[in-house]
């Protein structure tokens, strides 16, 4: 496998980085908060 260049490796790891954030804050955003919301209502009883 060619190794890239190191600015061309860097812009690729932020680009994935970003994609898997991106998927992350889509698909597990919303129901994190809500698990964050019932975990703070089971915490004050």
């Amino acid at each position: 496998m060619p190794t890239l260049p190191a600015r061309a490796q860097a812009r690729l790891a932020a680009d994935s980085a970003g994609t898997a954030r991106c998927w992350w804050n889509k698909a597990a955003g919303p129901r994190a908060a809500l698990w964050v919301k019932d975990a703070q209502a089971r915490s004050k009883g």
